[in-house]
This record gives structure tokens, C-alpha cells and sequence, in this order.
């Protein structure tokens, strides 16, 4: 994958904390109608995008999901499973283009994020929550799905601008899979 350079696993984790004091504490007060951006997954694929998705990056989204699961203290392990699932659709998907891309890395998040609020209210109706009308818990969730993806092509510029670091990553050489 041709595209700028990856960023240091240190990085990676910091960003990933980052987000996650963000989309736990912040973010819930901030939002309109419980519309907010999913910034663990996109801060998660754009390090994925510019490192090369790998085990490494799976391992960051279980831990960074299991974290957001236990600081938001409902449905233990929801999180985990989308975000470890996000990595690997998005591996599969991504592997079939030879470049990063902005409006590439846009589709995947915009269709993963969706996919992955409409799972997680399934899931939070049939913990026994309530929750609105079908075509209101769709349009939040696309409403959120457009807000993610945008996080995550405004992240992707600016990793790639300004934290990616020349040297081999997690011990592989850019653009290599595994």
C-alpha cells in the first residue's frame, strides 16, 4: 500500500486511549438526539490503514472495545466483538485495493460504522432497553455512520501528516500483510 508512512505502536495506543476518554466522557453530553461519531473506530482503521492491518491492530481493537465495554458499563463485550469485526471486514475489504485512500478508507468506515450501530441496537432491544421507532434508530445510525467516517478522513490526513515514522512497524515492513 503506497500512502504515508506508519505510526509507532506507542502512538497507536495513546490515540486509541485518547479516543476512548473522548467517545466515554465527552462525547455522550455533546451530542445531538445521541447522534456522535464512533472515534475508536476510526482513529483503529486509519492506524490500520497506515500500518498495514494486521493481528496487531485486532488486538488493539478487542482491548480498546473490552475497555469502552467496561468504562460505559452496559453489554459487556458488544464493543469488543463490532470493533474486532470492523478490523477484519476491513482487512478483507482493503486487501482488494493496492493504495490508501481517503474516499476508499470513507466507504469502509461509513459502511462498517453502520452496520455496527444497527447490531449494537439490536442488541441493546433485545437486552430489554428500549429504544425509538425503527426509522429513527436508522437514521441515527446512518447520521452516525457520516459523522465517523468523516472523523476518520480528517484522522487519516493528520496521522499521516503528522505522527507516521519511516521505520518498520510491529516488526514488518509497510504494506506487508500477514
Amino acid at each position: 500500500m503506497s500512502g504515508p508512512p506508519p505510526i509507532a505502536l506507542w502512538v497507536s495506543v495513546v490515540l486509541l486511549v485518547m479516543a476512548l476518554l473522548l467517545q466515554v466522557t465527552l462525547l455522550p453530553g455533546m451530542t445531538p438526539a445521541g447522534v456522535r461519531p464512533d472515534l475508536l473506530l476510526a482513529v483503529l482503521l486509519c492506524i490500520g490503514v497506515l500500518n498495514g492491518i494486521g493481528v496487531e491492530t485486532a488486538i488493539l481493537g478487542l482491548s480498546a472495545g473490552f475497555a469502552a465495554d467496561f468504562l460505559a458499563g452496559y453489554l459487556i463485550g458488544l464493543n469488543a466483538f463490532l470493533l474486532l469485526g470492523s478490523v477484519l471486514v476491513a482487512d478483507r475489504v482493503l486487501q482488494s485495493f493496492t493504495r490508501s485512500n481517503v474516499v476508499i478508507l470513507f466507504g469502509v468506515v461509513v459502511t462498517l460504522n453502520f452496520f455496527s450501530e444497527l447490531i449494537r441496537a439490536v442488541a441493546v432491544r433485545l437486552s430489554g432497553m428500549e429504544l425509538g421507532p425503527v426509522h429513527v434508530v436508522a437514521l441515527i445510525s446512518a447520521t452516525s455512520a457520516l459523522y465517523t467516517g468523516l472523523a476518520a478522513a480528517l484522522l487519516y490526513y493528520f496521522m499521516g501528516k503528522y505522527l507516521s515514522i519511516q521505520e518498520p512497524v510491529w516488526g514488518w515492513e509497510r504494506g506487508a500483510r500477514r
